[in-house]
């Protein structure tokens, strides 16, 4: 009798086993249509727009080497420079996926531009801390680097 349960038992567990098998491959066929009608429908797409909104930034003073330099932080940035001793300032990294088999023909950014209040902050008087090189663990830092050039020019 005990026999009968435990064939039973397996019995009932391999019916499971095989619903759940055919449920499994009839979700991924499912799935695979709906892919390729996709591809279809994307491939009519000639223009992907993207919109990312920016914060105000915030502005810090730093004193360095008797100098007061100017800090921007701003949410979802990252403040990083050209070169050693050029502006260090805030740059939003991004990642954009794009259709497949599609080529890109052009990028076109647009912005609004918007004036930043600074208050008693004045950029000429506390120029944006100049980037500086990277210092890899148990080295001791470089000299400080500001590029004399950059932050004398008018050029914006």
């Amino acid at each position: 009798m005990r026999e009968n349960i435990l064939k039973k038992n397996i019995a009932g567990r391999s019916g499971i086993g095989a619903v759940f098998c055919a449920l499994v491959l009839i979700a991924s066929v499912a799935t695979a249509i709906n892919v390729s009608q996709d591809i279809e429908t994307t491939s009519e797409i000639d223009n992907l727009s993207y919109t990312f909104k920016f914060i105000e930034p915030n502005l810090q003073v730093t004193e360095i080497e008797s100098q007061d330099f100017t800090t921007i932080n701003m949410k979802g940035c990252l403040a990083i420079g050209k070169s050693a001793g050029e502006p260090m300032l805030p740059v939003k990294p991004i990642t954009l996926l794009l259709p497949a088999m599609k080529e890109i023909s052009s990028v076109q950014v647009t912005g609004n531009p918007v004036v930043v209040e600074l208050g008693n902050k004045y950029l000429t008087e506390k120029p944006v801390f100049p980037y500086q090189n990277p210092v890899p663990f148990g080295s001791a830092p470089g000299d400080f680097v500001k590029n004399e050039k950059v932050y004398s020019s008018d050029v914006l």
